[in-house]
């Protein structure tokens, strides 16, 4: 009985070492949480039909996008420093891409009157939104949104009506 206790003791000894000679001395390093900011997609109208709204936040601003058509084709759209807007009642484009990474999507599918709000992604000063119809395979509208330097997107507003969807309001605010 002697034998087992000086053992346990003898291991608790041995535990408690280890545990000590491991310190170095030095304090742990620990990373900064990258930062995040809360994104609002807000859309209201009067039609009840429901539609999927995407809006895709995009590394580093964009300089240029590629559409690709119902048919297949495609084409280069210049954008500058500016955002842009296409459709409202309907577009042949079935897809856009900028060539660079999306960081984040915010979504929502359904009927107008919802607000969708994201609390924690990455900033980003620049998006692309798509609107598409339930059952439609091409965008009713899409375009480009971009805040100026220092800014992040923070909300975005869209109005279904019956001529269309009218839109986007936009509010970026500062990140730093």
């Amino acid at each position: 009985m002697l034998r087992r206790s000086t053992a346990l003791v003898v291991l608790a000894l041995l535990v408690l070492l280890a545990g000590c000679s491991a310190f170095d001395g030095e304090d742990a390093t620990t990373t900064e949480p990258e930062p995040t900011i809360a994104l609002e997609l807000d859309i209201d109208g009067t039609v009840r039909d429901s539609h999927y709204f995407e809006i895709r936040l995009i590394e580093g601003p964009i300089d240029e996008v590629t559409v690709t058509y119902r048919n297949g084709t495609t084409a280069v759209v210049p954008l500058g420093d500016r955002s842009v807007r296409y459709g409202g009642n309907g577009t042949d484009v079935t897809a856009v891409d900028s060539g660079l990474e999306t960081v984040d999507v915010l979504a929502f599918s359904g009927p107008p009157n919802a607000t969708i709000t994201n609390p924690e992604i990455a900033p980003s000063s620049t998006a692309i939104y798509v609107i598409r119809g339930q059952g439609e395979n091409t965008y009713r509208a899409w375009g480009v949104l971009q805040c100026r330097d220092g800014l992040a997107l923070t909300g975005v507003t869209f109005h279904v009506l019956e001529s269309g969807i009218d839109g986007p309001g936009v509010a970026c605010t500062s990140v730093s």
